[in-house]
């Protein structure tokens, strides 16, 4: 036999069990091979998601919320209004850098970046539908969430309406006339919330303010004007914008005017937000969407409408001017043969004078978007002007025939003026002031060579009032800036204090004692006037929820409300001068 023939000693025959046997082993070593291959591709998987950068950035994110949430007040100087801005950028950026991580760097399979992204999509999804947010805060930060198929308020309140819609009395008064403890239009007599000839009792517990009714409105952001026994007011009921007078002494309903109007926005509210204005026996009132109307303030009947949007426009167009974000808001000027408004827009008509007995336009002028103050008439160098604070700052106007007589630019971010400007007892100068980052500015307005000249004596970005009116006292400011009270002193600017967190509240001034409304919930609180030092001396509940409604006090009664309820309290009132109960000249005259 050649060479190739001859066996090796591993060639030796197996029997048919070791044939078996080494099939067998064979096989298990390859399914093993294969496994272990197999395995290979999950376990490189697994070595590839990159979880430490996305853990950086949600802890980094984390962090820096946590400190513009707590360090906000050293940070932005208690500006929770740029604190809130804040928040939001940098929660919106950190929620977009780890979007960015989860798609491009985390290293999952494409298929698991897709899912990972349709789990959130769905909880997001869960939540919006399964939660409703139902009211934002001065800070635009949301206050109060509640399940999405629970009752809302003003669902709540639909049954009430209802019943007191069976009911309603007729007036016990058939001619109204204003006198000194008379509350007619908005903050006041003379706009401008003050008080000053009735002293109450600060001692709440020995004699707390008593309640004589409350009961459900609709939604809804103006005040309460007050005359004789009668409380004017707007909500919103359903889908229309309801003017109500309720007895002041019950709060018995007594009559409605309705249009079908309903303005909305989620984080303003929805509602009117404009006061009831009062004089001679008729009511004027403006709604979120331009419906002015002249009511009998005896009975409601309408005397005449219109819709001040509308009017804006160029005569030859037919679309209203777009109205501002938050709506309509400033309470109507009505003086002896004039009402005033201010619906804003680039048309030449964004101040508007109608004839108060047939409602026809006497003259129309500015080019302003529109903001939230109301109008008012003051005497500055002995020239009697019509104030507007409007988007692009502030202006005077001629009532008798709208000439511009001066302007000077005020503007923040999204053009919101929303505080009366304020002016000095000599009548030379006149305050001003908004929120978003900017402040306060005392101008000087005089006249050079038969033109008005208004230069800055100071402006500040240390007194921020965003939406509640100042009260001016003995040289004195007392405001809310942002959302905590303060006192400046108006000819220089310089803080006296700041102290008392009670939101984006609303303040009035009754004898020696500020009478503040908290933001939420809506309790009372009497505050000294005193710019030494803060002093409050008696706090008492009063309305629960969000409350931006300026109170009204008329006749030794306190009426509060908000988007959900109307209360009226007696307060103890221990001194009152005989002049508050004469009669007051009509509104409009000096």
């Amino acid at each position: 036999m050649g060479e190739n023939s001859k066996q090796s000693p591993n060639d030796d025959p197996l029997t048919p069990a070791q044939g078996v046997e080494r099939d067998l082993t064979a096989k298990r070593e390859l399914t093993a091979n294969k496994g272990a291959k197999a395995a290979q591709p999950l376990e490189l998987a697994k070595k590839k998601f990159r979880w430490k950068p996305g853990a950086i950035i949600f802890l980094f994110g984390a962090a820096v919320l946590a400190t513009i949430w707590f360090a906000g007040d050293w940070l932005f100087d208690s500006d929770t209004t740029v604190r809130g801005f804040a928040l939001v950028v940098a929660g919106s950026t950190v929620c977009f850098a780890l979007l960015l991580w989860w798609l491009f760097r985390s290293g999952l399979t494409w298929k698991s970046r897709i899912v990972g992204l349709l789990l959130v999509a769905g909880v997001l999804a869960g939540l919006k539908y399964s939660v409703r947010i139902e009211q934002f805060d001065g800070a635009m930060i949301p206050a109060r969430v509640a399940w999405a198929w629970t009752p809302t308020a003003e669902q709540r309140a639909m049954a009430h309406f209802d019943e007191v819609g069976k009911r309603i009395t007729e007036s016990k008064t058939f001619e109204l006339v204003v006198d000194g403890n008379d509350w007619p239009q908005f903050r006041g007599p003379r706009r401008d919330g003050d008080v000053r000839d009735v002293m109450l009792d600060p001692d709440w517990k020995m004699n707390p303010p008593k309640e004589l009714w409350r009961h459900p409105v609709g939604l809804g952001w103006g005040s309460f004007a007050v005359v004789d026994d009668l409380a004017f007011t707007q909500e919103q009921r359903g889908p229309e914008e309801v003017v109500v007078a309720y007895e002041s002494e019950t709060g018995r309903q007594v009559w409605t005017y309705r249009v079908e109007s309903r303005f909305t926005e989620a984080v303003g509210g929805d509602g009117p937000r404009a006061t009831p204005t009062f004089d001679r026996g008729e009511l004027f009132t403006l709604g979120a969407e331009g419906h002015l109307c002249c009511l009998d303030a005896t009975n409601g009947r309408e005397k005449w409408s219109r819709n001040i949007l509308e009017d804006a426009a160029a005569p030859e167009s037919e679309d209203p001017v777009e109205n501002i974000e938050w709506g309509m808001a400033g309470s109507p000027l009505v003086t002896d043969d004039a009402v005033f408004v201010n619906p804003g827009g680039e048309q030449g008509r964004g101040v508007i004078r109608y004839d108060r007995a047939t409602g026809e336009i006497v003259w129309a002028n500015g080019n302003a978007r529109a903001s939230y103050t109301a109008p008012r008439i003051e005497t500055l160098r002995g020239v009697e002007q019509l104030l507007i604070f409007d988007g692009a700052g502030i202006s005077s106007f001629d009532p008798a025939d709208g000439t511009l007589l001066w302007e000077y630019p005020w503007v923040n971010m999204p053009k919101v003026n929303a505080i009366q400007p304020i002016v000095s007892e000599d009548g030379t100068q006149v305050f001003i002031s908004c929120s978003y980052g900017i402040g306060s500015a005392l101008l000087n307005v005089a006249v050079e060579g038969g033109e008005w000249v208004v230069e800055p004596d100071y402006e500040t970005s240390r007194l921020k009032i965003k939406f509640s009116d100042a009260i001016f006292r003995d040289g004195f400011l007392y405001a809310f800036d942002e959302a905590i009270l303060a006192c400046h002193d108006f000819e220089t600017g310089q803080r006296e204090w700041k102290k008392g967190r009670y939101g984006y509240g609303q303040v009035i001034a009754i004898g020696d004692h500020l009478l503040v409304q908290q933001e939420d919930p809506g309790d009372l609180a009497l505050v000294a006037i005193n710019p030494d030092k803060f002093e409050e001396v008696a706090t008492f509940p009063a309305l629960s929820g969000k409350t931006w409604n300026n109170p009204a006090f008329a006749n030794g009664r306190l009426y509060c409300r908000n988007s959900e309820e109307a209360v009226c309290f007696e307060l103890t009132v221990i001194d009152q001068s005989p002049e508050a109960a004469e009669e007051l000249p009509e509104l409009g005259e000096e």
